[in-house]
């Protein structure tokens, strides 16, 4: 069982749908080390979890569903509560509580533990990579390990919401695109791409940064598929299943989590050809629907996913792994 890194934030996801509300693990970085841990790997995650109640059900909760956190930090900052309110047609909007909270102070010290041997990839994003002060340090971390040859997957799960609360204003874009250029992979859906560039369309903003560093950007978009580009042109381009959406919570981080899995057992000097890239972004999309198809971040056992597929476009009479 081969392991990935996954570096970022750990939240309290408060989820409040038709008046009922419960509380969950959350975060992108959280939801890619679930998906990652059902698709089969051994997940090295490194958060820093908050020194109060909220911070210490996260880590027991992430530690009770086979997430390794021996590498993560006790922060003395307390956990970030995310309120994510599902509308009628399974979307959710956001409200954060991020004022000095754990997930924004990465050190240099906190990220030096080595890697793993079996190690097959590294992956950050989200608000975590681009914050300060924690910035630099991930940054900085990142390069050491691809300087060594380890493979690194980038998502900037951009949250328009986050920004100013955190002071990003006049860093976010820049931070972002040094991320893109450093990246092995960026997976960015296309809400990310509009806001990073909102004169382009998100897939003439995809082509463009797989000219900037990546050998693959992989743009999603939500029921019409998703698409994956290299070197300025598109690859290929795959459909989402017709699912009951329940919600789209963690479907990005399931697609995700799915790419690296799918494209770690690859030759890696083919991950920029049609015939490798498309079997995997299509497993990934299918992997994502059935995420769809859960309230929450609830992504498939890969033992399960056959199964689900063949179940028609319902979920009806389908019952996962438990």
């Amino acid at each position: 069982m081969s392991t990935v890194t996954v570096v970022g934030e750990v939240v309290l996801d408060r989820i409040i749908q038709d008046s009922q509300q419960h509380d969950v693990l959350g975060g992108s970085a959280a939801n890619t080390a679930l998906a990652l841990v059902r698709a089969g790997h051994h997940v090295d995650l490194r958060a820093r979890f908050g020194s109060d109640a909220a911070g210490q059900f996260l880590k027991a909760t992430a530690e009770s569903l086979g997430i390794d956190v021996r590498n993560s930090i006790d922060a003395v900052e307390r956990a970030t509560v995310v309120e994510a309110r599902i509308d009628s047609s399974g979307v959710p909007s956001f409200m954060f509580d991020l004022d000095n909270t754990s997930d924004w102070f990465w050190t240099s010290e906190e990220l030096a533990k080595p890697l793993a041997l079996d190690t097959v990839a590294i992956t950050t994003g989200s608000p975590a990579s681009i914050a300060s002060p924690g910035f630099t340090a991930l940054i900085d971390w990142v390069h050491r390990q691809k300087s060594a040859g380890t493979p690194f997957f980038y998502d900037p799960n951009i949250r328009p919401s986050v920004i100013a609360p955190l002071q990003l204003q006049t860093v976010a874009r820049d931070r972002i695109l040094e991320w893109v250029k450093l990246a092995d992979v960026v997976k960015a859906s296309d809400e990310d791409l509009n806001w990073l560039d909102p004169s382009a369309d998100a897939s003439q903003t995809a082509a463009h940064l797989s000219t900037l560093g990546p050998e693959l950007v992989v743009l999603t978009q939500g029921g019409f598929g998703a698409s994956a580009f290299h070197d300025g042109k598109q690859l290929c381009h795959v459909s989402t299943p017709a699912v009951e959406v329940a919600d789209t919570v963690g479907a990005g981080d399931t697609v995700m989590a799915w790419l690296i899995s799918g494209l770690s057992g690859q030759d890696r000097a083919t991950w920029s050809e049609q015939s490798t890239i498309e079997p995997v972004l299509s497993r990934a999309v299918q992997a994502a629907a059935y995420t769809c198809t859960q309230v929450g971040a609830d992504p498939i056992f890969r033992d399960d996913l056959e199964r689900f597929l063949a179940n028609s476009t319902k979920t009806n009479g389908f019952e996962p792994h438990q």
